[in-house]
């Protein structure tokens, strides 16, 4: 009985070493792996090597652990069972020996299971994770030698393998998974979950995803903000312009926004510095305008400025005009988040108060509130929450105080300024449980008043 016993624990450490060296093999720090091959480690060459050939090594790892589960469940039931089914009639159990045969076999199968899955699966791959550098570095020669060895058998599974799978209409290669976009962010998010990765890294990196496929509508600076100079200003105008303006270039126009005509550097500025206004001639410092249509991809375009060294480009609609107009300091900071210098003031986004409202900018994109908030104001039709507004209340409205309540469903919305025909910022209440009240517009909601 002791040599079955002892047969069962070193079948058992066998499944734990090929259990443990596969999950090492997987988890190992590649590029810490690729540093001690390049130094010359043995080891490590020797991993590099077993690495070059997945599906020969793991192949190899399986007919071991396959190997030592079934020799151990063999030994068990032809010689285990024979000393229970003895301790079982020394007990007084008087049943047929076919029954006790039965139950001893069941009894054996079931301890044996338990402890080939505890200590020759969960608790050597528990292990090898922990410590998978140094294990798989101590597993790669030995583990080298053995798929040679087994290359011949190995290679057969293979080529059975390949054949089962062309079967299914899989072909060789078919089968390697790669890494998505999707699976990124999941693995991103998790680790934001797990602490293993900030919040603002975690947001960096959404970032980034997204930046491929925003358009530079979403980005840019609307015309109706665009601070420009018309091409006949005189000298104090321009610098009094550059010196309340806070922005290093400016736009310059002829007749109208949607007819720009170049971009002055405020530095070009110095070389009318103490002139008199008529030697002053604006045109003669512009740099050409670099036009770009709505559609473009803030990714293409981030591109395209870096190589003709670009810092703003002019966005243009689909009749031609000025739709607005883009920065590289507004696209890095669509990656990296806001950037605020010494003469920039926070803006209000959407801001938390106590009475559970929030205000918001009027030109906040109707996605940013919803992803803030948790909402789901339609995104079809309008791009801004001061632009939905607008909608729900069927004019442009003139000044706040003129402007009643707005409710949609569960959402009052309230006009708190108005400037320049635009709702600059509005407070929002959000009822959380169920409202009664039907949606509808302000429009509406007066006329039933009459």
């Amino acid at each position: 009985m002791l040599t079955a016993l002892l047969m069962q624990v070193v079948l058992i450490l066998l499944n734990a070493v090929f259990a443990g060296s596969e999950i090492a093999l997987l988890s190992a720090n590649e590029n810490r792996m690729k540093v001690l091959a390049n130094r010359g480690n043995k080891r490590a060459l020797a991993l590099q090597k077993l690495k070059e050939t997945s599906t020969g090594y793991l192949a190899t790892i399986q007919i071991g652990v396959s190997l030592a589960g079934l020799l151990s469940g063999a030994f068990a039931a032809d010689s285990l069972s024979g000393y229970l089914v003895d301790a079982l009639v020394t007990a007084g159990i008087t049943i047929s020996a076919g029954t006790l045969k039965t139950i001893s076999t069941l009894l054996i199968t079931l301890i044996l299971s338990f402890c080939m899955l505890v200590f020759g699966e969960l608790v050597p791959k528990k292990v090898a994770l922990r410590y998978a550098d140094s294990l798989a570095l101590a597993v790669a020669i030995p583990l080298r030698w053995l798929s040679l060895a087994t290359y011949p058998f190995v290679a057969l599974l293979t080529f059975t393998t390949n054949l089962v799978l062309r079967l299914f209409g899989i072909r060789k290669g078919d089968a390697d998974q790669t890494m998505t976009e999707e699976d990124i962010r999941l693995m991103v998010d998790a680790g934001s979950d797990s602490g293993i990765i900030e919040d603002d890294e975690q947001e960096m990196i959404h970032n980034i995803f997204d930046f491929n496929d925003s358009p530079i509508s979403e980005l840019m600076t609307h015309r109706s903000d665009i601070v420009a100079i018309p091409e006949t200003a005189s000298m104090s105008e321009v610098f009094h312009l550059a010196n309340d303006g806070h922005y290093s270039r400016f736009p310059v126009y002829r007749d109208s926004i949607d007819n720009i005509i170049g971009i002055v550097h405020i530095k070009d500025l110095f070389t009318f510095y103490g002139h008199d206004e008529e030697s002053f001639d604006l045109t003669s410092i512009i740099r050409p305008p670099y036009f770009v249509p709505f559609s473009k991809l803030a990714d293409d375009l981030f591109r395209e400025m870096k190589k003709t060294k670009t810092h703003m480009a002019i966005i243009l609609d689909e009749y031609g005009g000025t739709l607005g107009l883009v920065t590289m300091e507004d696209l890095i900071e669509h990656v990296m988040g806001r950037i605020y210098d010494e003469h920039d003031e926070e803006e209000l986004v959407i801001q938390a108060q106590e009475d559970g409202s929030y205000l918001i900018s009027g030109i906040v994109p109707i996605y940013e509130v919803n992803e803030e908030l948790g909402l789901a104001l339609p995104e079809d039709e309008y791009e801004t929450i001061g632009g939905f507004l607008v909608g729900l209340l069927g004019r442009i409205p003139s000044g706040s105080e003129d402007v009643e309540d707005v409710i949609y469903r569960n959402l009052t919305f309230h006009v708190e300024k108005v400037e320049d025909k635009r709702i600059e910022i509005l407070r929002l209440y959000i009822s959380r449980s169920a409202t009664k009240r039907k949606e509808g517009t302000a429009q509406e909601e007066t006329t039933d008043g009459e």
